[in-house]
């Protein structure tokens, strides 16, 4: 999985004739191995900074073009009702697969979750294109939030900015042969120079690990991040429990599966309390979810340990 879905390959491209993108391309790619209209099309071409998307767009001599390829460049996915897990007042959760970007990236501005759900909003909504309030690595699955109406948004980027959004997530540690511990909590500072790594210089995260399980040789955690900083809960479960099945990143050993699911979403919304699940079996063609709501004057409650 890593190495179909991992970071695109970067190239720079120096044209001395011009013309247009597409014959510029070609003249590159004349073996063919690279499908030029794929490369465009997905967004992967570059000049000056800007994404270029016109296939007969000229470029001047002497121009250099950064082109970014990727396996996914040329696909495209569709938010269908099966992967919509929540949709009411202006409230949209969707699952994200592990290997799908949340937004766009350099090699691809179609092929992640952001572009579908504005696909799927457009339908009915005439247009509005949506920012996922939360996000989720490449190859972590689960839930992302997002609001159906610019009010809708802004007032959960708002929720975010307040700390009113509380997030539950799946982890799977490897434990053959260990007994792993019931609890455990980390609290410290940590920079991201490529990997998340400790350093006097960076934020405080804290994380909470609660054992809920064990199969078939793996521990079953579910993981509070208490701050939400990049890698954080990767980082502190390799620190504390050992590395999340399949994340080679982190000292683990890559597989088909990655151990790490966003699973839950606490928050106020509307004067109501919602706690939206993702049901286990939820792989991107799933069941609804189950979710609960209720009429309350406080603030959002943390999770029962």
């Amino acid at each position: 999985m890593t190495s179909l879905f991992g970071n695109a390959k970067r190239i720079w491209i120096t044209t001395t004739l011009g013309g247009t993108l597409r014959d510029v391309l070609q003249r590159y790619y004349k073996r063919g191995e690279v499908s030029v209209d794929d490369l465009i099309e997905s967004g992967g071409v570059w000049l000056n900074q800007q994404r270029q998307c016109q296939a007969n767009a000229m470029i001047p001599p002497k121009s250099t073009l950064v082109v970014y390829q990727s396996p996914t460049q040329g696909w495209h996915y569709q938010v269908t009702s099966e992967s919509v897990c929540y949709q009411q007042d202006g409230l949209l959760v969707v699952f994200k697969p592990s290997g799908l970007s949340t937004v766009p990236d350099r090699a691809c501005h179609r092929y992640n979750l952001t572009h579908s759900v504005g696909n799927y909003l457009n339908q009915a909504k005439g247009g509005f294109q949506p920012t996922a309030i939360t996000r989720l690595d490449l190859l972590v699955s689960g839930l992302v939030l997002f609001g159906e109406t610019p009010h809708a948004e802004k007032a959960l980027f708002a929720l975010m900015r307040e700390h009113q959004i509380r997030k539950l997530y799946e982890v799977q540690i490897a434990c053959e042969g260990k007994t792993p511990p019931r609890f455990k909590r980390i609290r410290g500072k940590i920079d991201f120079v490529r990997r998340a790594v400790s350093s006097e210089a960076g934020r405080w995260a804290e994380t909470w690990f609660f054992l809920r399980s064990i199969q078939d040789g793996v521990a079953i955690y579910a993981a509070v991040p208490i701050t939400g900083r990049r890698h954080q809960i990767r980082y502190h479960a390799t620190l504390l429990l050992g590395p999340i099945v399949g994340d080679d990143w982190y000292g683990g050993v890559a597989s088909a599966r990655f151990g790490l699911r966003c699973c839950q979403y606490r928050l106020v919304w509307n004067g109501c309390r919602l706690s939206i699940r993702c049901p286990d079996g939820l792989d991107g063609d799933g069941v609804p979810p189950t979710q609960s709501s209720r009429k309350i004057a406080g603030g959002v409650p943390p999770y029962p340990t």
